[in-house]
């Protein structure tokens, strides 16, 4: 397996400039892990997000966290969870998009807040959200009209069927899961305090209403959670807020063809490619026995991971031959899952969106032998189930080719293979991703390592991942009978978020984690290909939203 240990990479003799990197890599590493999101504080807006925790608080119970940045907070922001859309429903305060900074009034004068919308905790169904007519602000209009102060009464600036979300700048589509602005308004699931902090990370008691990947689609849209910053109006009520920024938990199935015209010219080694370790390690129905504490890696399936944003899959295969089903997915020598679903689930994402995937066969733990009889079955099975998306290594320029020439060729699934000698059996088979390996089992520890990686010049030009989990040896095992892989991501997670939205997210090929939706990786990766096409910072931030 192409696992690169700590000790292997190049050090022993490496110049003193070289170890002052290192160092400085590791401080930054250390200062962004306070920081869960970016804070964009060259476009001067607040940024918000959800993620779903890796923890159980019982089986199958999964709650929601809420982070934010933002550099001008002051005390008395919060961050709001909602079940609706708090935005589409409110008030426009003016015609500015959705975290479009307002200018500073004066010279040396705090800068003034976006003032988007301002709501009332309070407002029930029939009164409308504060200063709105009786029904909310659509009241008596045709769907997808504005406010009447906006573009008069019943004047309507999308076509029939496309209700505008406020602030956005598009008009939102049926994909997004929000067909209508309903009048109704209630209280948020939950209010976290920012205590003026300009960045922080807080869990919920919000327990998440778990999508089953099959009723995902193949679209973007929000799953029945939104997040918004929000500061108080100063007022006689303190119920009432200004929202700063919103968001909401989605699906990102089609990011990439989203952005084939800034993201085309690329080459694969350019992208920053969010991917999942063990990645059909996969288990949603909450079983937490010993096995399952240290061999489940994943909460959604292969095909939910694709939805959710990931682009390179780490696959493991044991071959059993007494068994009726000889070919499995394995964590380790544990079989996890049929082989079978695994590909099924790569061929229905593939062939119903125009996204790339990278699968990369990283492992051979059970049955493979000495010779190569048993790897030349599984290569006939590969080519049976996915030969017609199977991109060919020689088309193009190998790892070294841009996006467009993948999509040109109508071939959009490159297969990595882990066995060199195998790789002249079929042209559909790609060298093996270079897998760097911390096997640490503390955040500083593999902070350490990913420093010594980052600064590896080496590794630019080569398709690599740094596999950013942590591994438990036998040791942490024995002396925490309660843990689990659960725990570790727990740990980890934030960190990888802040290696992947800072300064080293302009470097990395591919980042694999556990629990992928503890993170905010896709979101980064997405964001950095924008800015490596050449989008500015702000113009990044607009498009990621706009999608």
């Amino acid at each position: 397996m192409a696992e690169f240990a700590m000790g292997t990479t190049p050090g022993a003799r490496r110049p003193w400039a070289a170890l002052l990197l290192v160092a400085v890599l590791t401080v930054l590493a250390v200062s962004e892990a306070r920081r869960p999101i970016s804070a964009s504080t060259k476009c001067g807006t607040a940024r918000v997000a959800i993620s779903v925790s890796p923890l159980l608080r019982s089986k199958e119970m999964r709650v929601l966290e809420l982070s934010w940045s933002y550099d001008r907070a002051l005390p008395g922001d919060r961050v709001a969870l909602y079940d609706y859309d708090p935005v589409a429903r409110r008030q426009w305060g003016d015609s500015r998009r959705r975290n479009e900074p307002v200018p500073d009034q004066d010279a040396g004068a705090v800068p003034a807040s976006p003032h988007y919308t301002e709501f009332d905790y309070n407002a029930r169904p029939g009164a409308g959200p504060q200063g709105l007519p009786q029904g909310g602000w659509n009241a008596g209009a045709a769907p997808g009209s504005l406010p009447g102060s906006l573009s008069g009464p019943g004047t309507s600036l999308f076509p029939a069927g496309y209700p505008r979300d406020a602030f956005s700048g598009r008009a939102r589509r049926a994909a997004d899961g929000v067909l209508e602005d309903r009048v109704e308004d209630g209280p948020p699931l939950a209010v976290v305090s920012t205590d003026g902090m300009p960045s922080g990370w807080r869990a919920t008691n919000v327990q998440e209403r778990h999508t089953p990947s099959s009723q995902l689609g193949y679209t973007s849209r929000c799953l029945s959670y939104w997040a918004a910053y929000e500061r108080p109006l100063a007022g006689p009520s303190d119920n009432r807020s200004d929202v700063l920024a919103v968001t909401c938990l989605r699906t990102r199935p089609t990011w990439m063809a989203d952005f084939r015209a800034e993201l085309g010219r690329l080459r694969l080694v350019d992208l920053f490619i969010p991917g999942t370790h063990d990645s059909a390690s996969v288990q949603e129905d909450g079983r937490q026995n010993i096995i399952d504490r240290y061999t489940v890696t994943q909460d959604e399936s292969i095909l939910g991971q694709l939805i959710y944003g990931v682009r390179y899959i780490d696959l493991r295969v044991g071959f059993y031959s007494s068994k009726d089903k000889q070919w499995w997915a394995n964590h380790g020598v544990v079989r996890m899952q049929p082989l079978q679903g695994v590909l099924s689930d790569i061929k229905a994402f593939v062939g119903n969106t125009d996204e790339i995937v990278i699968l990369d066969v990283q492992n051979f733990p059970a049955g493979f032998g000495k010779d190569n009889k048993v790897h030349l079955k599984l290569v006939h099975l590969l080519e049976t189930e996915l030969g017609e998306m199977m991109a060919y290594r020689d088309h193009g320029q190998g790892w070294g080719s841009r996006l467009e020439d993948i999509w040109s060729s109508g071939r959009r699934l490159i297969v990595a293979y882990d066995k060199e000698d195998v790789l002249p059996a079929s042209r559909k088979l790609w060298p093996a991703v270079r897998q760097f390996w911390g096997d640490a089992q503390t955040a500083e520890q593999l902070t350490r390592y990913a420093s010594t990686i980052m600064s590896q010049q080496y590794i630019r030009g080569f398709a690599w991942a740094l596999m950013a989990e942590l591994t438990p040896n036998a040791r942490l095992i024995a002396s925490n009978p309660t843990g689990s892989l659960r725990r570790l991501a727990h740990q980890i997670n934030r960190n990888v978020t802040s290696w992947a939205e800072g300064p080293w997210g302009e470097l990395i090929n591919t980042l694999a984690v556990d629990f992928v939706r503890s993170t905010g990786v896709v979101e980064a990766a997405i964001w950095h290909n924008l800015r490596r096409s050449g989008v500015d910072i702000c113009d990044a931030y607009r498009l990621l939203d706009s999608v």
